[in-house]
This record gives structure tokens, sequence and C-alpha cells, in this order.
């Protein structure tokens, strides 16, 4: 569930848009996460912390690692094969270090971010049990007031 407010508004408008111009169904589309991340960057959205900024902050995460670093360690090992001479290669080889390296940081915070979102997603269900459970009650009880 999104946070209720004008920014979930905005938010809601973009899957409108988006879906109408999808040819196909998909279950998740991470271009939508992608575009609204856009948006929250250049401030046409706000904030949403409870949910959807958590979201948004594992996609930027899994979209640097693909976007960014996947590539250039690409193009560097690609350039590190065909390198003139040892020194070249070398510094071809330095850059995809640092770029795995950089992928390596950033899994790891999305695995933190991951342990929170699934704690925070325990809890949550936690608490929709407690309620459910709680309804349960309050309805055995109004029916036993009942039959008194």
């Amino acid at each position: 569930r999104l946070e209720p407010g004008e920014n979930a508004d905005k938010v809601m408008a973009a899957w409108r848009t988006r879906a109408q111009t999808r040819n196909e169904a998909i279950a998740l589309d991470p271009g939508f996460y992608l575009e609204v991340l856009q948006a929250r960057q250049a401030g046409t959205i706000g904030a949403m912390p409870r949910c959807l900024d958590r979201v948004l902050a594992m996609h930027a995460l899994a979209s640097a690692i693909v976007a960014t670093h996947g590539p250039t360690i690409a193009r560097a090992l690609d350039e590190a094969q065909v390198a003139r001479d040892e020194a070249e290669r070398s510094q071809h080889q330095r850059r995809a270090i640092a770029a795995q390296t950089a992928i390596e940081t950033a899994l790891q915070q999305l695995l933190l971010q991951l342990e929170e979102w699934n704690d925070i997603q325990d809890l949550i269900q936690g608490f929709r049990e407690m309620r459910d459970a709680q309804r349960d009650l309050q309805g055995r009880t109004d029916e036993a007031r009942g039959k008194k």
C-alpha cells in the first residue's frame, strides 16, 4: 500500500499512464520504478518514506549495478583483452576490479535494505495476524453476549 496523499495520487497516475501504454500485462515492471525514481529525483513526486522510498532505494542500487557497474566491467575486460602492453592491460583490469568492488558494496547495501524490508514485512504480517485474531475474538464475544 502507498501512503495516502498527493504523492500517492501522483504515483498512481504515473502507473495508470504506464499501464495504458503497455501492450502486454506483466506482473512486475522495473521500468515503472525507474520512472518513479527519476520523478522523485527531479522533485515532481515527493517523499513516501513508509514504503515506496524504501523500494525505490533498493531499485536504485540494483539499477546502478545493471546500468553502470556491469557495463563498466564488461568494457574494461574487453579492453584488457586487446591491450597493447602489460601496463595498459593492468589499467583496464584495475578499472574492472574497482567496478567489481562497487558492485559488491552495492549488493551488501541491497542485502541490508532487503533484510530491513523483510523485518518490516514480518512486523506488518504480525500486526495483521493480531488484528484478525482480535476481530475473531470480538466476533465470538459478540456472539456469546447475544446468546445470553
